[in-house]
């Protein structure tokens, strides 16, 4: 797993808790990167400060940006609502169109491929071409 996949794990592993406990930002970035979830450490025992720096971003831009970001995947989900998502998949979803909206930095084919892994990895047999149908959605109807 390349290190920005560890960082995007951690961030749907942190993105889930707080969904699930309604845990604030400032107390959910208090944790410790390596509780969060069983991920393979670098050679001091402890995930990479730059894995964990990455997943901090993602973490903060989503929760910061996601009355946009669910309003953008409303669009492109004229049939789905956002709420009757299996959790995963909607969080998943969260994290690829906040990369798609907001970071620049990240090709949209780089976006789209880590999302599918991750729902290869984290959710259903059909989550990955779900995941991917709607992204494409997002990235069309944003920013081409």
């Amino acid at each position: 797993m390349k290190n920005r996949r560890y960082g995007r794990a951690l961030t749907l592993q942190a993105l889930y808790c707080w969904t699930i406990t309604h845990t604030s930002l400032e107390e959910l970035l208090q944790f410790r990167w390596l509780e969060m979830g069983s991920l393979p450490p670098d050679n001091n025992g402890l995930l990479s400060e730059s894995i964990c720096s990455f997943a901090t971003e993602l973490v903060q831009g989503v929760i910061n940006n996601i009355h946009q970001i669910d309003k953008v995947i409303s669009k492109a989900t004229a049939h789905w609502d956002i709420g009757r998502m299996l959790i995963v998949d909607r969080l998943l979803l969260r994290i690829g169109s906040y990369e798609i909206l907001y970071r620049d930095d990240i090709p949209h084919a780089v976006t789209l491929n880590e999302m599918i892994e991750l729902a290869k990895c984290y959710s259903s047999d059909n989550s990955p071409s779900f995941v991917n149908g709607i992204l494409d959605r997002v990235y069309i109807n944003h920013c081409s």
